[in-house]
């Protein structure tokens, strides 16, 4: 977009190097921890062309306008693999606003967390966008952005000195134009307000790491045992307070006026710190008391809880990792010996009573122990997003944020992952085909595919992990969030029973070689017939009969030769099924089965004896489709004493009933 204004007549045409030189830049940007080593006829080389190239670029450079002005710079938020920014100074975008600086980005991967803001002129920041891949670069910044927000109204367009039709400055393409507002940042009210207000226009990874680099320091200084066990009592009191007994709620407890009272409001205090959420399943509500036992130990205990008869409710034993004189303060409602104990740990830093730093409870106007509810700090600052018409989008590829105002508010650490990293993250995933159904944060990370991924792409680094990829994929919930969408996009229709129906009938398409999922059945429970002997129903058992048989057309043939049998139930993989495996011997190359060679699987919802004749049934039904004849069972099939070729000759059950019925 921007072109070298020619100082003096050159000697001959001029060469756009541009794209040569930006290879360079981006060289040594991906080699800055390394040496470039070259020969001393390269190194010569390159000083002859820089030695033409500089003086003519610097030239050009004090020859511009000065709204024209151009320093290649690095934004301190950048993605650290994106090509440097080239930076404008006092840019006009319209008759109202003049831009105190633009970062122009070239590479259509670049993203920005912590975009800078001008506390009079704003700030603008230009982005290529791929054609293919149109992003919204704001959707990466680490402010939260709302309301008030806006745009134009349907069938109005601005236009933009910055956004044109590419080699054509004056034919400026029409633009949709979004407005929205920084959030600002919760707080505790607790807290240094001071400190929390300070005032800022940019901001960078380095200022996180100063400011957790802080907060560890004051933590170290303060630290103690005195302090270890305090903290660890206070916790645990927060933690009596907020979930009591958690027992399921059997027993009746009578609360006087007082206590109920007070029992609504802190049950109406939590709801609100929950966003509203209040707990499904009702649990106990006795009272939780410190006691002593004979040898002096002390406990916390609930009023309803029976060694013999009412062993699910609340007891915990101290250990000398408790402050017991801070308990038993707590559940008496000793206010003095509270503030005494109080006050002596906030003149030590730390206590409901001290400047917050850290999530811990504190005392309200009235002396109650809470947890407070965080304190807004508003902001001002306003973000306007113009991007081309949809028509123009290919004659001008770029997308143009401009940022006004001054942040008075703690930086935000870095916990919404940018779009291009997620979209990196997906790609990992689709990679993994079927070890994603089943796929947990704790195995992505150590699944060789990603580990291969991460050390091809930070050569570098000894050890990578995810975090080199965004510090925010250090939370694991992140992670989780990506796999489920992963899954929703691969499995439209879950990985249950939908999910492997669409895939049976996906199967019965393919060639017979390909078929492993060979029978689904589902029997209502007024149509299954159990058996008299069978036991009454299991908790976590359907009252419907599904069975989902899996077995390949390979399978039916070595099932038809083998001789010794062994079935079990006992495996819980998948959720709301029962497994059921049938292994044996493979006498030819003499390997125990369940250790290498499976018939079939089977997976069903009940274990009574009729859901097992119904299995074997269907098992003998793909039997004689794959190789025309049924399964014989020496018992029953043999006409002499030494007939054993192609019979089964034994079968191994668990001791369940349902087998052995």
């Amino acid at each position: 977009m921007l072109n070298h204004c020619p100082h003096e007549e050159p000697p001959g045409p001029l060469v756009d190097v541009y794209d040569r030189l930006s290879l360079l830049a981006r060289l040594v940007t991906d080699s800055a921890t390394r040496p470039i080593l070259v020969m001393p006829e390269v190194d010569r080389w390159l000083s002859g062309v820089f030695a033409s190239v500089a003086p003519q670029f610097m030239t050009s450079m004090t020859s511009m306008p000065a709204h024209l002005a151009v320093v290649p710079s690095r934004s301190p938020s950048v993605s650290p693999e994106t090509l440097p920014p080239i930076v404008h100074y006092n840019v006009r975008l319209n008759r109202q606003t003049t831009l105190s600086r633009v970062y122009q980005y070239e590479d259509v991967s670049a993203y920005i967390e912590y975009p800078e803001s001008g506390s009079l002129d704003p700030v603008g920041y230009l982005f290529r966008q791929d054609l293919k891949n149109w992003r919204k670069p704001w959707l990466d910044f680490g402010y939260s952005l709302g309301s008030p927000s806006g745009g134009l109204k349907t069938g109005e367009c601005v236009k933009v000195s910055l956004l044109h039709a590419q080699g054509e400055k004056e034919r400026l393409v029409p633009c949709l134009e979004h407005h929205f507002t920084c959030q600002g940042s919760k707080v505790c009210p607790h807290a240094d307000m001071d400190e929390m207000r300070r005032l800022h226009t940019s901001a960078s990874r380095k200022d996180i790491e100063q400011r957790l680099a802080q907060d560890i320091d004051h933590q170290i200084s303060y630290s103690s045992p005195t302090r270890d066990i305090f903290e660890k009592t206070a916790a645990l009191i927060s933690a009596i307070r907020k979930l009591g007994c958690r027992a399921p709620l059997h027993e009746v407890t009578v609360l006087s006026l007082s206590e109920q009272k007070f029992s609504d409001e802190l049950s109406a205090h939590h709801t609100m710190i929950s966003r509203g959420y209040t707990p499904k399943i009702e649990k106990c509500t006795g009272r939780l008391s410190l006691e002593y036992d004979k040898l002096g130990r002390g406990f916390i205990m609930c009023e309803h809880y029976d060694r013999v008869l009412s062993r699910d409710h609340y007891i915990h034993y101290l250990d000398g990792s408790f402050d017991i004189d801070y308990l038993e303060a707590h559940f008496t409602e000793d206010t003095d010996e509270l503030e005494r104990i109080e006050n002596a740990a906030q003149a030590l830093g730390y206590g409901p009573l001290a400047l917050c730093r850290r999530a811990v409870d504190h005392r309200d106007s009235a002396g109650c122990l809470i947890q407070p509810e965080l304190q807004r700090l508003p902001c001002n600052v306003k973000v306007r997003y113009y991007e081309p018409l949809q028509e123009f989008r290919k004659d001008c590829p770029y997308t143009l944020v401009t940022i006004r105002g001054v942040h008075p508010h703690p930086i935000p650490l870095p916990q919404k992952t940018p779009p291009a990293v997620r979209d990196e993250m997906f790609r990992i995933l689709r990679l993994l085909e079927d070890d994603l159904p089943d796929l947990t944060p704790r195995r992505l990370l150590r699944h060789s595919i990603l580990r291969s991924h991460l050390a091809q792409r930070f050569p570098n680094i000894q050890m990578p992990s995810l975090t080199d990829l965004h510090i925010s994929l250090a939370n694991r919930s992140h992670i989780k969030n990506y796999i489920t969408a992963a899954k929703e996009e691969l499995y439209p229709q879950g990985t249950g029973w939908e999910g492997l129906m669409l895939q049976h009938l996906w199967e019965a398409r393919q060639p017979e070689s390909e078929w492993y999922i060979r029978s689904m059945i589902e029997i209502p429970a007024h149509e299954h017939v159990d058996h008299i002997e069978d036991e009454p129903l299991l908790a976590d058992e359907s009252k419907s009969l599904r069975i989902i048989v899996c077995m390949s057309p390979k399978c039916s043939n070595r099932l038809l030769q083998a001789q010794y049998l062994q079935c079990d139930i006992s495996f819980k993989r998948v959720l709301g099924f029962q497994e059921f495996e049938l292994v044996g011997m493979d006498r030819a190359s003499n390997i125990i089965a369940y250790k290498g060679v499976t018939y079939c699987r089977v997976f069903v919802t009940r274990q009574t004896a009729a859901a097992h004749q119904r299995v074997f049934e269907e098992i003998e039904k793909i039997v004689l489709t794959d190789t025309g004849q049924t399964l014989k069972w020496r018992h029953l099939h043999a006409r002499t004493l030494d007939d054993v070729d192609g019979m089964i000759l034994l079968l191994s059950v668990d001791q369940h009933g349902g087998q052995a019925k």
